[in-house]
Order: C-alpha cells, then structure tokens, then sequence
C-alpha cells in the first residue's frame, strides 16, 4: 500500500458509517508521510500565470474530500470558511502564511454585507517541516492562506462543502485597522466571492490511488 493509499484507507477507517469522524489521529499521522513525489509534483510547477492557484482532486466521496492547492509566489487563498468540517492542512513545499480566525457564527447561513466578530487563533508561517494545522468547527474555522514562494499544500476536509447540505463557502474581508496578533478580536465583513481569485484544475499525476466510499 502506497502512501496515498494510506491516507484514503485511514480516512475510511476515520468515518462511520453515515460520515461521523470518529478521530483525526490516523490521518494526521498517514498525511505527515505524504510528499510531493507521492502527488506528483514538481517544484516548478506553478499553475498558469493568470490562475489564482492551481486544484489538483486526490479523492472525491460524500463524506470526505482530499486536494491540493499550488500557489505561485505572492498568490493567495482569501479569507474563506468552513461550516461545521473538520479537515487538516499540510504543506508539502513551499512556504505559506496562514492567518487564522474563529468565527461564533461561521456555520449559519451568512450574507455580503454582513459584519462578523471573530477573533484571531493564529498567525503562522507554515512549511513541510511544519506539524499538520487542524481546522474545527469551533477552531480556526475561518482563514486565508498567503504563499511566501512557490508552494503547494494538501487539504483534507470532512464533510466537505454540500450546498444542499448548508455547507456553503463564504469569504470575508478583516476590515479591523489594528496589527493582526493571536487572541485579538476583530471585525469581518462578509463579501462575494473575489472576481480575481478562480482555481486552474490540474491532473493528478501521483501513484495509484482508490476513493473513498
């Protein structure tokens, strides 16, 4: 069993049957042996010059989505949530910044135009050396993600984004003036989806994998 493998079948084993995360101790620990090689990634390989970042799809199922973000230098991934998931980030090279919040409200329905308190639950320089970062429903459930250099990182999320289901993703602007610090309270506003920011698909070019059921 390959190292993608790995991570599909300890995610499975992670969920109950109707999609209930039982830990994230397995995965955390299947997704610190993954590295670029296993995805198929090349150093030099940015998406196109006029994407924000490039989305490359491991695995698919109802209960559980794992991708993976490339970002050129100098692009980001803007303020977004996550209503009521759970996932893990790992960054496989580069380095990102990542400006975390958590935000009382992130999992009911939100409106452009609406103001959030939300408070700061980090403000981090991340890279592949770096432990896998945790999202919960009720920890830095809401975050934007800055690529100091040429980088990518997977993202496991569970339950992954369902409209039908509530799920939806929603961005945000910190519009508070003050330096951004942990613990801070702040003020954002919920905007539309950024015009400039759309993701390139990219083909998974890893070793062989099987999905999720």
């Amino acid at each position: 069993m390959n190292t993608v493998q790995r991570l599909l079948s300890q995610t499975a084993r992670s969920l109950s049957s109707s999609g209930e995360l039982l830990s994230l101790d397995g995965i955390r620990s299947a997704v610190r042996c993954l590295t670029p090689k296993d995805i198929g990634l090349r150093l030099a390989q940015p998406p196109s010059a006029g994407a924000s970042c490039g989305y490359i799809d491991v695995a698919d199922g109802p209960h559980c989505t794992i991708c993976v973000f490339v970002l050129r230098k100098g692009a980001k991934l803007p303020l977004h949530n996550h209503p009521g998931m759970t996932g893990i980030l790992k960054v496989l090279y580069g380095e990102v910044l990542m400006n975390s919040y958590v935000v009382p409200t992130a999992n009911t329905p939100l409106i452009p135009g609406q103001h959030i308190a939300a408070t700061v639950d980090s403000v981090a320089s991340v890279d592949a050396e770096s432990e896998p970062c945790t999202i919960t429903p009720s920890t830095a459930n809401v975050h934007e993600i800055h690529a100091m250099e040429n980088s990518a990182f997977l993202d496991v999320l569970t339950p992954p984004y369902n409209t039908k289901a509530g799920r939806n993703c929603a961005y945000f602007r910190d519009i508070s003036s003050n330096e951004l610090r942990a613990g801070e309270s702040r003020t954002l506003l919920v905007v539309p989806e950024p015009n400039d920011f759309w993701t390139e698909p990219m083909r998974y070019e890893g070793v062989p994998r099987s999905e999720i059921n």
